[in-house]
């Protein structure tokens, strides 16, 4: 049986014609949605900065899989073990709520880009982890 897509791409006219003919149109199948996820998985990837990606055996390493505290990333302590984060990126990260960080942002204790730098960090260790996000702007919160 043919695929009632291509008759119908078949009968189309074809540009300064007045009659049917054949046309050289051709259907094409979308991808499949292994191909579409793959493609974002990759992305993904490429939206974190370089300097802030681990290597694959260490990823594996600060899941301690296998161990009583495998998923449990907080107890854990991964993101202190990963050594991604300065102590300076730690405090920020773990030890003022949103209101303290605005005031130390307006008694120029810290930078925006620190508060942002800080946060990204963590939020790109936390991606390449739990893979927990669909989407990471860090480029456009540096901006």
């Amino acid at each position: 049986m043919r695929n009632p897509y291509n008759i119908l791409a078949s009968l189309l006219i074809a540009p300064g014609s007045s009659s049917y003919q054949r046309s050289p149109i051709k259907m094409t199948t979308a991808p499949s949605w292994q191909t579409l996820s793959a493609a974002h998985r990759e992305r993904q990837k490429r939206a974190i900065p370089s300097e802030w990606t681990l290597e694959p055996h260490r990823i594996e390493e600060l899941k301690h899989i296998g161990t009583p505290v495998e998923g449990r990333l907080i107890e854990a302590d991964v993101v202190r073990e990963s050594g991604l984060l300065t102590e300076a990126e730690l405090v920020i990260t773990q030890d003022f709520t949103a209101v303290e960080l605005l005031k130390k942002i307006s008694s120029r204790d810290l930078t925006s880009l620190q508060i942002v730098e800080a946060f990204g960090k963590r939020a790109a260790l936390a991606q390449q982890l739990a893979s927990y996000s669909s989407d990471y702007f860090f480029s456009k919160g540096r901006d």
